[in-house]
């Protein structure tokens, strides 16, 4: 499992008991597999009727939030009143969700982070602190979906479960030649060696592009490469999901 698989996806999704936000997304609760943590995901919902396909999207190690707010968050729950909400999406989140249901789609944002008392998130350089071990995606966020799509993941020896990614999902990774904090070269590796082993991993390079090359906000669409990239990542994801459907 990709520790920073930041969007998953699924043609089907658990039931879940929602309350209606004032604006936006959906708030809605569901219990975890492991049985005890009640999380909290944002559900966004198409303007048609169904039936639809669903689309869970995973945040990174950055969590769900706003850096503008989530430095004082610690726990998102039901009983808990938080600034980090469905009102304090980062951007890209947000902007994720508002697409897949402008298409048609369900696209659920499950915040694996706030109902453990984690609603910050994580900087950079962090997979061995040992405060993300209680909600890593090895201990309690792996997942098993039809497909996945990987924006700019980790693929470090840290990062991983294990070197080789042995699934019979299809994974499409999406990655920058210019990324400051994963290396497209270490990723391009290890799905050469997932390849190998049968897993089927459709890999996509944009040269110039960044880190966070499809955060919406203005500091990384500055860059002409991650508008591109970001552009041209968004067709290539739905086009991906739509082929899953047939």
């Amino acid at each position: 499992m990709l520790s920073t698989l930041t969007r998953c996806l699924a043609l089907a999704l658990p039931l879940v008991i929602a309350s209606r936000a004032a604006a936006g997304p959906e708030t809605v609760y569901f219990r975890s597999a492991d049985g005890a943590t009640e999380l909290v995901g944002y559900l966004f919902k198409p303007a048609r009727p169904g039936p639809h396909g669903a689309v869970v999207m995973l945040h990174g190690r950055a969590g769900p939030y706003s850096a503008n707010v989530n430095a004082d968050c610690t726990q998102v729950t039901r009983s808990v009143a938080s600034v980090c909400n469905a009102g304090t999406l980062s951007k890209r989140h947000a902007m994720w969700g508002a697409y897949w249901a402008a298409r048609g789609y369900l696209a659920l944002l499950p915040d694996s982070f706030g109902p453990r008392g984690k609603a910050h998130g994580f900087g950079r350089f962090t997979h061995d602190d040992p405060d993300r071990d209680s909600v890593n995606e090895v201990t309690v966020r792996p997942h098993g979906f039809r497909g996945a799509l990987a924006f700019y993941p980790g693929c470090g020896r840290r990062a991983l479960s294990d070197l080789v990614i042995a699934t019979s999902a299809p994974i499409a990774m999406y990655l920058g030649s210019d990324d400051e904090e994963v290396s497209p070269t270490i990723c391009q590796h290890v799905a050469d060696r997932s390849r190998a082993a049968g897993t089927r991993i459709d890999l996509m390079l944009y040269q110039g592009a960044t880190h966070d090359f499809d955060d919406p906000g203005e500091k990384r669409q500055s860059v002409p490469q991650n508008a591109a990239a970001k552009d041209d990542a968004m067709k290539r994801a739905l086009a991906t999901v739509e082929g899953m459907r047939e």
